[in-house]
């Protein structure tokens, strides 16, 4: 019941005497009317002090607290009048007396002091002066020594938990952790106790009505009630696990108890926690009964706790099958799962070490572990479970690992290992140490090794000191011997995983197009030929040339090797040769790349190599747009004096040789035959129609006598072909600053250094790795050339044109064209001359339109341009640098030379002609090319050769000398430069858990291709005694391993999946873990398969002592402690099973009864019979304390006999049973008000 006042209206004083007086009409003087007053304030304090003097109170009774201030005025102050009163003392502030939260004061500390009076006081009081904010309600209880009724200023305050088999989410503290319990003010305003229901009840209220509060409080029926420590650490939904082992105490509240007071049961403190429990109808109990039965069913020992388990499978999350078989045999070492079981890992947390992760990985490695193993007290372990916080943890400190890419196995466990000791390490403050050698005059001496070895380890332990280091790390020795002054160098390292190569020689095969652009002494009589390559698949491509130049017996520095793709340049690998050098050639060149090895024979000081590509316009003709054909091709320039680059005639004879590889058709006899005369050079009297129509005669008069010489006018023109016989010349250049890489090495480098933008560079300087789609950028070669030799190479043409131009002068039909008769040679090629022109002919684009049809002049005749063509674009145009070509530009600089840097040549054939050379498969030589065999290839190549390697074969294959590759040299300290040299790396130590790496990929990151061999390693038994290299007298009989776990890997390219095969410790029996699924391995022999990849090797000592005396000690203490921690949970679990009986009986009593424990009925009066000290009182250690937070006040008024009878006053029991309500605020104004 909450007594409150309206703060909305005005506080108005009582004057009810005068009033009545007035209304009966009486007339008083103003002595008659003072003393009226006076009377009056008199006549209300003998009122108040007969109620405080008379009122007797019981325990359970409310009274109400005021400032003691107040009441003092009430009696004391000096007035005239009650109305005067009124004004003097105002409203009684109820807000003065508590603080910010509605909470009253420590008795010492109070600002205010508080007085007790009974309800018709304060009644009183409300009536006649009012009240400021929630009136103070308290219950009476009785002093247990003087039996005098107190009030109770502080009520028991109830935080309320709640039990749910729902994961909770509060984070996991000390497994076995204690919370002692605080009853502070400081405790009540713990933060995780704020965020609970809070119930507050009187002492004076019974166990029934605490029930009932709190059902009210959830708004739930049927529910149990637990005492149990706080300390504030709980979260308010907790699990039955949680509450039965970690809840160090918790008290049932009984039937029984259902009847008796709050402070019977010996609730004197201010705070308390509860469990809440509810009656599951579905099952029929409550969730504890069921829980705790089936832990007392499944009870085992503590020794048969360890051995159970370890069948616990982890759930894919999406590519993480590498995580979890690595996991599952790392957590399967015995010394790793007692070590992070035992939680001695968390005494040696490094969470300061910069190399770690702050205890991270470590901790959720422990977690992780404690979930597949920690089985409780003999429940079953889960069969599988997601590791969804571990992957995170791995995904948050290494990128290697964030997200959900398949990943290396190996190269997770090493990952994983390196963290847990970082995290792990017990040096905390790492001494700077240099690196320990052996002098020259030692190096035979094995004592002095044996010392460096030792001093090598000693300084290995000062920086790295962990469980890690204790179990798997040991040692190289690694040994370099100079080739040249045979300085040794010896030294050792750690390592926790030993990598051993496969003694099998994976071979690659590749089938290369070869094409000998060789003009002159070529070694093959085809030009175009197929040559299959066998090499090691790590091999790269450096090793590739020099295979192809000694098996083809040609020069490296004449062979280049292009990728295809739809007959144009896709890939260049001369241009990333040094990052080629450290690709396997496997990776480098795949089984469907198609690749051309081009054979160039080329002076790299003096030439120039020029691509060519080949096109012919499209046989629809409603796309009008040209087609790659063939293979790409190359021509070879002189680039002294720029003889070849400015000769228009070299550049077409030699692209005319060059095509000739590409047609079976005897492509020089054809073209030679067009030629009605057969001269090496030809001169300007042979072209007579172009004398003939100069008006300049003396221009073309023969500056020669000898015929045979050559005339760099005429150049290598010939009047009887155009120059684009065939095919038309174009080129087309593109704006670059090629700067190739060094191709084999630094001695053919100078071919390839990177030329000044104006001039043409040497050696091969450019390939277009983008298809050439438009090749209407591209110009046309003749149009580069001077006027003069442009009418010369187009003088065929140009002869044409002006017999038509007079035939057609001298017609009587105006209208009458060209002559329609050709003449063709009995291959069918077309001949352009003075008989006249086919239908086939070549087109003319340039008509004669003048009305007089006057013949053309030399001058004025523009060279022809095939029908396809179109006016060329500036885009990418040579002409910006070479000059205009057009009539207004008649003079083009004679030095200019018509290849520059980035120049492919392009040429654009004659359909005609394409289809007699090309027209057809038997006519291209690309499309049947002849095979070379190879002798070194043997024929069984295809067959999968198998062999069964044994692990002692890899041992061996891991200490064999090598000689160091060219760019992994070492510094000779003696030669003062970097050698090769000859290095060998033995075994001087191994770990206790040995962890052997099989190298099956040649690039383990791109899973770039795999090993499938099968490697015959030993179950039991493995001698590492003859691979230590320490010397033979020193002992090596403890070199015995014994296989606990594989790792395997299924598939190939592409990642494919991993499983583990493990011998689970606990049961001494092997199992098949493939993520979630395990199941039992009857036959041991099945995990030596051609998928291991990673193996785990255990040293067998006769007294299983792993990891040092030192680890042991702590493993062995661990076990002591877990079991004592065991025994502790069993007792628990008995002690709560103890109440559960104890509950079950009397409620069956009460059944007996007919009496429902959720409904009792409690009289108070008959509580003063109830024992005060019973065994089941719920807090029996508290039932002799003194009642604390109570006080008697004390105040001067005018009856002495106050102090006494102020606290007592009776109230009805319907009252009472009002007052017991819930406070639905955590700490609000609402606090201290009659509900609590």
């Amino acid at each position: 019941m909450r007594l409150e006042m309206d703060h909305s209206e005005e506080w108005e004083p009582s004057v009810q005497i005068g009033r009545d007086a007035e209304e009966e009409g009486t007339h008083l003087s103003e002595n008659e009317l003072n003393h009226l007053n006076e009377v009056e304030v008199d006549l209300r304090r003998q009122e108040i002090q007969s109620l405080l003097s008379t009122t007797r109170g019981q325990e359970g009774d409310d009274w109400y607290l005021i400032p003691s201030v107040y009441l003092d005025k009430f009696f004391n102050v000096e007035v005239g009048t009650f109305k005067e009163l009124c004004h003097v003392l105002g409203p009684i502030d109820c807000k003065s007396i508590v603080d910010s939260n509605g909470r009253l004061y420590e008795e010492d500390v109070e600002p205010v002091g508080t007085f007790n009076v009974p309800p018709l006081v304060f009644h009183k009081f409300r009536e006649w002066f009012g009240v400021l904010g929630t009136p103070i309600v308290r219950s009476l209880i009785s002093n247990t020594e003087s039996g005098a009724m107190e009030v109770e200023r502080y009520p028991a305050m109830f935080h309320v938990h709640q039990l749910s088999s729902k994961k909770s989410h509060h984070h996991s503290h000390n497994h076995y952790g204690h919370h002692s319990q605080s009853h502070s003010q400081s405790h009540y305003n713990n933060h995780q106790s704020k965020s609970l229901p809070l119930v507050t009840v009187s002492r004076t209220k019974t166990m029934a009505q605490l029930v009932s509060a709190i059902e009210q409080k959830l708004d739930k029926k049927g529910i149990r009630l637990w005492f149990i420590d706080g300390g504030g650490e709980w979260p308010q939904i907790i699990s039955p696990s949680t509450f039965v082992f970690d809840v160090e105490y918790k008290r049932l509240v009984t039937p029984n108890h259902l009847s008796q007071t709050l402070r019977v049961n010996g609730i004197v403190h201010e705070v308390y926690h509860l469990v809440v429990e509810q009656y599951d109808k579905s099952l029929a109990a409550f969730p504890l009964d069921n829980y705790v039965a089936s832990m007392i069913k499944d009870a085992s020992t503590f020794n048969q706790i360890l051995a159970m388990g370890g069948v616990t499978g982890l759930q894919n999350l999406g590519n993480t099958c590498y995580m979890n078989s690595a996991l599952q045999c790392l957590l399967h070492v015995p010394e790793i799962n007692s070590y992070f079981l035992f939680n001695l890992y968390k005494q040696e947390l490094n969470n300061d070490n910069p190399l770690g992760y702050k205890g991270a990985v470590a901790n959720s490695f422990g977690n992780l572990l404690k979930q597949m193993f920690d089985i409780g007290c003999g429940s079953k372990p889960p069969q599988s479970i997601a590791p969804r916080d571990f992957k995170s943890t791995i995904g948050r400190y290494s990128s290697m690992f964030y997200g959900y890419l398949q990943q290396d196995s190996q190269e997770f466990l090493s990952w994983l290992l390196d963290a847990l000791h970082e995290d792990l390490n017990r040096i905390h403050v790492k001494p700077y140490n240099d690196k320990p050698e052996l002098k020259d005059d030692e190096i035979d001496d094995p004592l002095a090794i044996v010392r460096l070895a030792n001093i090598c380890w000693d300084l290995h332990k000062l920086r790295n000191d962990s469980i890690i280091v204790d179990l798997f790390t040991g040692m190289y020795k690694s040994t370099l011997v100079c080739p040249d002054c045979s300085k040794t160098s010896i030294t050792f390292d750690p390592f926790n995983d030993l990598t051993l190569p496969l003694p099998v020689q994976k071979k690659w095969y590749h089938t290369f197009t070869i094409v000998d652009l060789t003009e002159f002494g070529s070694k093959f009589i085809n030009k175009i030929l197929v040559f299959e390559v066998e090499l090691d698949y790590s091999s790269n491509y450096e090793m590739l040339v020099s295979y192809l130049s000694n098996s083809l017996n040609i020069p490296k520095e004449y062979l280049f090797l292009y990728e295809l793709f739809r007959n144009s340049f896709y890939t260049d690998f001369q241009a990333d040769n040094i990052k080629n050098k450290f690709v396997p050639i496997g990776d480098l060149i795949k089984k469907e790349d198609e690749v051309v090895v081009y054979i160039i024979p080329h002076d790299p000081e003096s030439d120039t190599i020029v691509p060519v590509l080949n096109f012919v316009p499209d046989e629809d003709l409603s796309y009008r747009r040209d087609i790659n054909f063939g293979l790409p091709l190359f021509i070879v320039l002189n680039k002294k004096n720029n003889a070849d680059t400015k000769s228009f005639g070299i550049i077409r004879r030699k692209l005319e040789t060059a095509i000739k590889v590409l047609t079976n058709v005897n492509f020089e006899d054809e073209y030679r035959s067009l030629q009605l005369t057969h001269k090496k050079w030809y001169k300007k009297s042979d072209f007579p129609s172009l004398i003939e129509s100069s008006d300049d005669q003396e221009m073309y008069s023969d500056p020669v006598d000898d015929e045979e010489e050559y005339d760099s006018d005429v150049s290598l023109a010939n009047p009887y072909i155009s120059g684009n016989f065939g095919f038309e010349v174009k080129r087309y250049a593109e704006d670059i600053d090629y700067k190739p890489k060094y191709r084999l090495g630094q001695e053919y480098s100078s071919r390839l250094t990177a030329a000044p933008a104006d001039k043409l560079q040497l050696g091969l300087s450019y390939v277009p790795l983008q298809q050439i789609n438009n090749i209407s950028e591209a110009v046309n070669l003749i149009d580069l050339l001077p006027k003069k030799k442009k009418e010369y190479y187009y003088y065929a043409e140009i002869d044409q044109h002006i017999e038509e131009a007079t035939a057609a002068a001298d017609s009587d039909d105006s209208n009458k064209g060209p002559s329609s008769s050709s003449d063709l040679t009995e291959d069918g090629f077309i001949i352009v001359g003075k008989s006249g022109q086919s239908e086939e002919k070549l087109p003319v684009l340039l008509e004669d339109d003048t009305s007089d049809h006057q013949p053309p002049s030399p001058s004025s005749i523009q060279p022809p341009l095939d029908s396809e063509s179109v006016s060329v674009s500036n885009i990418n145009s040579p002409q910006k640098e070479m000059g205009d070509c057009s009539e207004e530009a008649v003079v083009v600089n004679k030095t200019t030379p018509l290849i520059v840097k980035g120049t492919t040549l392009i040429c654009c054939w004659n359909p005609a002609c394409y289809d007699k050379l090309f027209g057809d498969s038997d006519k291209q030589a690309w499309a049947k090319p002849v095979r070379i065999p190879n002798p070194s290839i043997t024929n069984t190549k295809h067959k999968k050769e198998v062999k069964t390697i044994s692990l002692y074969d890899c041992l061996e294959q891991f200490s064999r000398p090598e000689v160091l590759g060219e760019h992994d040299l070492w510094y000779c300290p003696n030669c003062k430069d970097h050698k090769q040299a000859t290095k060998t790396i033995q075994l001087w130590s191994t770990g206790d858990i040995l962890t052997i790496h099989l190298k099956r990929f040649h690039s383990a990151r791109a899973f770039s291709d795999k090993i499938d061999a099968l490697v015959d390693f030993p179950i039991e038994g493995l001698d590492m005694g003859k691979f230590i290299s320490k010397p033979h007298n020193m002992d090596k009989s403890n070199e015995i391993y014994d296989l606990i776990a594989v790792d395997n890997h299924y598939g190939g390219l592409g990642g494919g999946h991993y499983t583990a095969c493990v011998k689970n410790f606990r049961d001494n029996k092997w199992h098949y873990f493939n993520d979630s699924h395990v199941s039992e391995m009857p036959n041991p022999l099945e995990v030596v398969n051609s998928r291991a990849y990673l193996l785990f090797y255990k040293r067998r000592v006769p007294d299983n002592i792993l990891g040092g005396d030192d680890l042991q000690s702590k493993l062995n203490a661990g076990y002591e402690a877990l079991k004592a921690q065991f025994d502790t949970r069993q007792a628990r679990i008995l002690a709560i099973h103890q109440q559960l009986e104890q509950y079950e009986e009397q409620e069956a009593e009460e059944e007996d009864n007919h009496e429902s424990p959720a409904h009792v009925q409690v009289n108070l009066e008959d509580e003063t019979q109830t024992n005060l000290y019973d065994d089941d009182d719920i807090y029996e250690s508290n039932r002799k304390e003194d009642l604390k937070k109570t006080r008697s006040n004390s105040i001067n008024i005018i009856n002495n006999d106050n102090n006494k009878v102020r606290k007592m006053r009776l109230i009805s029991k319907e009252d009472s049973m009002k007052l017991v309500s819930v406070n639905n605020d955590e700490l609000g104004d609402d606090a201290e008000s009659g509900s609590e």
